[in-house]
């Protein structure tokens, strides 16, 4: 009988337990340092609103998600051809790449929100910027083979059932808070080539939400 690939409550453990721990959390990867990036540079180095290309720059409303990990892959195809591939009913088999290297997985995602944000250069060497913003992290660490592969399944994979796993030290987490950033910048020397620039950015942090799963010898079958 044909499924679908994701069911709710194996997506949902894909995205919060399956993308690798890794602390890299920078945003907008190959954007963020550019001169066209604006208010989006703040996110790296807030001294890039200096000496942008823009004197004032508006956004309203920008994403990013990074979902990594070292346990499960997704074929190229799943990225070009998303709609093909998605109604695919054995989308697990023919498009998801398992790695077996080891027992225990980790796990990491980071989701930025961001609100209507705006940089103003208000002279050839000084700008301001003030970016709100949404952040979401869920990290997984020593997460066993075989739950990850359930979680993917949904669940639906015969070969774990009807044995007992243990989990030792097994870590889940999720944290959601809210980011007032407000950056100021200034081109310090510019001249042949040679540009210095500083910048600084002070925020004011509003917890939402954290959650923390920890488990010392957790056990399921």
């Amino acid at each position: 009988m044909a499924r679908s690939p994701f069911t709710k409550d194996a997506f949902v453990l894909l995205t919060a337990c399956l993308s690798f721990a890794y602390a890299e959390a920078q945003d907008w990867l190959g954007y963020h340092s550019s001169n066209y990036a604006g208010i989006h540079a703040v996110n790296y180095n807030p001294a890039f609103l200096a000496g942008n290309n823009y004197k004032l720059d508006v956004s309203l409303i920008a994403g990013h998600i990074q979902v990594q990990n070292d346990f499960v892959g997704l074929d190229n195809q799943v990225i070009f051809e998303p709609t093909r591939t998605g109604a695919d009913p054995d989308f697990n088999r023919q498009y998801l790449r398992f790695s077996d290297h080891t027992q225990f997985y980790s796990a990491f995602t980071n989701l930025h929100l961001q609100a209507p944000s705006v940089l103003w250069q208000f002279s050839p060497r000084d700008a301001i910027g003030f970016a709100p913003a949404l952040r979401v992290f869920m990290n997984a660490d020593h997460l066993d083979r075989r739950l990850a592969r359930l979680a993917i399944e949904g669940l639906d994979y015969p070969p774990y059932w009807n044995y007992n796993q243990d989990n030792l030290y097994m870590r889940i987490d999720a944290h959601a808070y809210a980011e007032y950033a407000l950056s100021y910048a200034r081109t310090l020397y510019n001249d042949e080539g040679l540009v210095i620039k500083a910048g600084i950015t002070g925020k004011l942090l509003q917890g939402i939400s954290a959650a923390e799963f920890q488990g010392t010898g957790f056990t399921h079958s």
